[in-house]
Parts: structure tokens; C-alpha cells; sequence
């Protein structure tokens, strides 16, 4: 029997819609304790010829000493329901909510000055893990002040992967961490925008909490940053062929809005000669 793979509309937001890999939480190892847990909105621009579409999650920051991880909540509460579920004995579970959630889990080892990342692919693809570097991104301190969650911040900005980021850091929590791979500023950022407005991470909690930090003890495909960078570009690039390597047989069902608001349903199968292409717009462009 062939699998089906159905993409809503036209800018396909649900990239998860049909996901089947998830992390099983209740199998996990403990890394460390929690000190502070931070939380930040997410903005993401998916496609960007339409860049007023905003794309939102919610990213969990939890410190602890010498340890953090940081986290996207969309892809923690699928995990949660799926573990749930699973625990009740329900096989195939479907992505819960039209979210497009941020693909990637950084975990920062700053005694071994080490960085762990794993990273969802498309539906049923892997979970890749790959090392990467602490200390790249090269700051420039500027003398721009400004108060935000009641905390001093300092402006500062870099250029790295290809964007050009400006964030906002406080001093006050002298803790040289941010969301997703920000590090190296002696404080904690609280925000941080890329240049074009595609990507901005906003702090609305600080909280001191103490809890596990915690790696889901999953199957995980050992890879790098450069071939998995490049597993998602070829997979935007022809989601077809990337469902064919996926599942040899799978059918792919785009639901496609016309210029009268009408749906019409496109079925690419095995042999269609047709090409189909998502946005991609990824946090690193490098």
C-alpha cells in the first residue's frame, strides 16, 4: 500500500502535518539541573516572497551549570502527545496543530566548550544529531541601552551564517547564554533580530526553576551541519523526490488554492513528471 502525504494550501504551513518521528520522553538521559528557564516568542519567515507571514513558536531556554538547551515548545508538546499516546498503544499520530516549528534542539556542554544539535527533517525523515562549535560568533559591543523585562540591556550585533544579527543583552543576569546557538556576550539575551526581520527570538519570562535538563535517548542519525543543511535544501528543493526516498512508493497530495479560491487537488505519484518546490529559508544561510 502506497503512503499518502498531503501538503494544505499553498505556502503549505503544516510542515509536520503528517510527522511520524518524535522524540519518546519518557526515555531520556539527564544532562543537568536547571538554575534559570527563559522564555521566547519566535517569528520565522518561511517563504520569503511573502515575508508580512510570520510563522510562530515558542522557544524554552533552560540553564543550568555549565550545561543548556535550548528548545522549541511546538516539537516538545508534539513529543509529549506522542509519548502519551504511545503509552496507551496509538500508532500513527499526526502533528497535532498547523504550526511550522523550529527544527532544531542545541545543547551547550561550555566545560567541554562543546555544542550538540539535533534536528528534525521533514515528516518521516530522521533525526539528525550533529557536534557543532562554541565561540564563533564574533561580537561587536555597542553603547545602545534600553530596558526590557525591567533588566538593563546592551545592544550588540554580528555577522554569522550568513545573517546579520543585532540582539539585546543584559548584564544584570550575568550569564553568558540566548536562545539556539547565541553565546559569548557577558550576559543573558533577552532579544535577538536578523537584519532582514526573518528570524527574531523575544524574551517575555525569566524564571529560576529547578528541574532536569534533559536529552530524549532516541535513535538519532549521526551527521554534520553541512550535510544536513544540505538534506533539507534538497528536500525543499523537490519535496516529491524527497518523499520518494522517504517511502518508495509514496504518493504525494498537494492541495493547491487557485486564483479564485478554489482547492484542487494535485496527486503526484511514481513516473509524474512534475516537480514540486517548498520555500526554504533556513536560520543559517552558510
Amino acid at each position: 500500500m502506497s503512503k499518502k502525504l498531503l501538503l494544505f494550501g499553498i505556502c503549505l504551513l503544516p510542515l509536520f502535518a503528517q510527522a511520524q518521528r518524535s522524540m519518546f520522553l519518557e526515555d531520556y538521559i539527564k544532562i543537568g539541573q536547571t538554575e534559570f528557564v527563559v522564555l521566547y516568542d519566535l517569528s520565522m519567515v518561511v517563504d520569503t516572497t511573502q515575508p508580512q507571514e510570520k510563522q510562530i513558536d515558542q522557544v524554552v531556554l533552560e540553564i543550568g551549570k555549565g550545561v543548556s538547551k535550548s528548545y522549541s515548545y511546538s516539537l516538545y508538546r508534539y513529543d509529549s502527545i506522542v509519548t502519551m499516546l504511545t503509552m496507551k498503544g496509538v500508532n500513527e499520530i499526526s502533528y497535532p496543530t498547523p504550526e511550522t516549528p523550529f527544527v532544531m534542539d542545541v545543547y551547550k556542554y561550555k566545560n567541554e566548550n562543546k555544542m550538540m544539535v539535533t534536528h528534525r527533517s521533514w515528516d518521516a525523515g530522521p533525526i539528525f544529531k550533529y557536534p557543532d562549535a562554541m565561540g564563533l560568533m564574533e561580537w561587536q559591543i555597542t553603547s545602545e541601552t534600553k530596558i526590557m523585562l525591567g533588566y538593563s540591556c546592551q545592544k550588540a550585533t554580528c555577522r554569522f551564517r550568513g545573517r546579520e544579527w543585532s540582539v539585546w543583552f543584559t548584564t544584570e543576569i550575568p550569564i553568558s547564554e540566548g536562545p539556539w546557538k547565541f553565546s559569548g556576550l557577558p550576559g543573558l539575551v533577552l532579544k535577538a533580530e536578523d537584519s532582514q526581520g526573518h528570524y527574531a527570538f523575544n524574551c517575555f519570562k525569566i524564571k529560576k526553576v529547578k528541574k532536569a535538563i534533559i536529552m530524549p535517548d532516541y535513535y538519532f542519525e549521526e551527521s554534520t551541519r553541512e550535510k544536513v543543511w544540505q538534506y533539507d535544501k534538497d528536500c525543499f528543493d523537490d519535496i516529491y523526490a524527497y518523499a520518494l526516498r522517504i517511502e518508495p512508493d509514496a504518493e504525494l497530495v498537494i492541495d493547491i488554492i487557485d486564483d479564485l479560491g478554489k482547492t484542487k487537488e494535485v496527486v503526484y505519484k511514481k513516473g509524474c513528471p512534475y516537480k514540486y518546490s517548498l520555500p526554504f529559508n533556513p536560520i543559517e544561510l552558510e
